[in-house]
């Protein structure tokens, strides 16, 4: 019987501190995801708008794994609607601001962005890059579009090589030509 006891004592204790580390990560995520989700839509319904709101809530605040995390975002100058009803490109920003509000709890050592701006227009894409650029973190970008891949550091380019059936790379290092441009 002492076992038991012991058990549930023990099975307590991690729940508690299961609950104790998803609230500390949901708190620094609540507080974070706000701000984020303004910087990145600032500017994207036109000239010098405010950023939209974003808030993230929980559906059973005593026992947070009962329920769900309500993630709500409404972009600016548009009125609330649901989730789903956002655009791909709305629902791309809404995402990324979500990513990088779990890196205000803990910041990774690098990210890779897989062509998270393919639905995006350049607003938006002006809005993630510049976003990226001020992490800290070392990011990974894969794009198609030059708005994004022209303020890395480097460029490193992956084309199939036919006659050889291989794949060839190509890297170029970008701060060589940006202290170029700074000193014209």
């Amino acid at each position: 019987s002492s076992g038991f006891s012991r058990m549930g004592k023990v099975h307590e204790e991690v729940r508690k501190e299961r609950k104790e580390r998803f609230m500390a990560c949901f708190k620094a995520m609540a507080e974070e995801i706000g701000s984020v989700y303004r910087r990145l839509t600032a500017n994207t319904a036109g000239l010098h708008a405010d950023g939209g709101s974003a808030y993230l809530d929980l559906e059973d605040t005593d026992d947070p794994f009962n329920g769900g995390v309500k993630f709500t975002a409404m972009p600016p100058a548009k009125r609330f609607r649901d989730m789903h009803l956002l655009s791909v490109g709305e629902k791309t920003l809404a995402a990324m601001a979500l990513l990088f509000a779990v890196h205000a709890y803990q910041r990774p050592p690098f990210t890779v962005l897989d062509e998270v701006d393919a639905a995006l227009d350049a607003n938006s894409v002006r809005a993630i890059s510049s976003f990226v650029e001020q992490a800290k973190c070392q990011t990974i970008v894969i794009s198609l579009k030059d708005r994004f891949f022209v303020r890395g550091q480097a460029l490193v380019g992956v084309w199939k090589n036919k006659p050889k059936e291989t794949s060839a790379v190509l890297t170029l290092d970008l701060t060589k030509y940006l202290d170029t441009a700074s000193s014209q």
